[in-house]
């Protein structure tokens, strides 16, 4: 139980932190028209995003691990005009203790080809020593991924190989779509971003074989074989529901997740759906101004 526990904390807290810089990215620099025109005329900027999110329950990979508890994510990411990003960010859980649970540290690359952005970034995972993680599973991952966009409507695919003594692997797909509720210029917008999300990774499976070698009076001799099996395949599925307010240099966000996690072989019972709300608000500062 606790080798799954830390499999899936680090997915959780790895797309916490990835999917958020690529969110930004995307969102506040790569699709709005009047900022690409802006940003194409000066071809020199650099900014500084920091962000506190706050869900109010917390679910590994969509699976309720049997503790009532909020988490809190917050950022800091520096986005630069030759496409380098860097980031800095902690998640801390009410009911661990210590409640600082992971900070992760991010460097990356990202380049844009018209309406294709490519990327790869190396993340750093610090875990605090507690009895339901242990840092040696995983101590960092590398991670490419694309995101395309098509006027109201986005899908990114990320790839990362989770590295440590005990390596694995994940990939996420994701697709969202996004309504203007309210506009004044690409500084003042309210936006309805709803999107879906599917998560994969490996899971291992212990089966087991008999067979009978022989006979001895009424009883068979029979030898069990215990295989350790790697499959690969659908962890989660989320759908979200989010508001998304922009304005000035600040953006809020109140949402609705929706979590259908996918009983894995190895897990005893089918596991049941689960939700929660999140609430951020962010702040995008400009270095390049004068």
């Amino acid at each position: 139980m606790k080798n799954l526990l830390a499999i899936l904390a680090l997915l959780i807290s790895q797309s916490a932190f990835t999917q958020e810089i690529d969110s930004v990215l995307n969102d506040l620099l790569f699709e709005d028209q009047e900022l690409l025109s802006l940003m194409e005329k000066t071809k020199n900027y650099q900014f500084l995003y920091t962000s506190i999110n706050y869900r109010n329950q917390t679910y590994f990979a969509g699976r309720d691990v049997g503790i009532d508890q909020y988490n809190m994510t917050g950022q800091i990411s520096y986005i630069h005009s030759s496409g380098i990003t860097a980031g800095l960010a902690g998640i801390l859980y009410s009911e661990f203790e210590p409640q600082l649970n992971t900070t992760i540290a991010s460097i990356g690359y990202g380049k844009s080809f018209n309406k294709l952005r490519l990327r790869a970034s190396f993340d750093k995972y610090f875990f605090a020593d507690i009895d339901t993680l242990e840092e040696s599973y995983f101590n960092s991952s590398l991670t490419v991924g694309a995101s395309y966009r098509l006027k109201h409507f986005r899908s990114s695919l990320n790839f990362s190989a989770l590295l440590g003594p005990e390596p694995s692997t994940q990939a996420s797909w994701d697709f969202t779509g996004y309504i203007n509720l309210w506009k004044k210029g690409y500084q003042k917008r309210l936006r309805f971003e709803p999107g879906i999300s599917f998560l994969f990774g490996n899971e291992s499976v212990l089966s087991t074989t008999a067979q009978s070698i022989g006979s001895r009076g009424f009883l068979d001799n029979v030898v069990e074989t215990e295989t350790l099996v790697e499959k690969y395949g659908l962890i989660n599925t989320q759908i979200r529901l989010p508001l998304n307010l922009t304005y000035g240099n600040f953006d809020f966000e109140v949402g609705y997740n929706y979590n259908l996690p996918r009983t894995l072989d190895n897990e005893a019972t089918p596991l049941s759906n689960t939700s929660f709300f999140n609430i951020s608000i962010g702040y995008l500062l400009d270095l390049g101004k004068k």
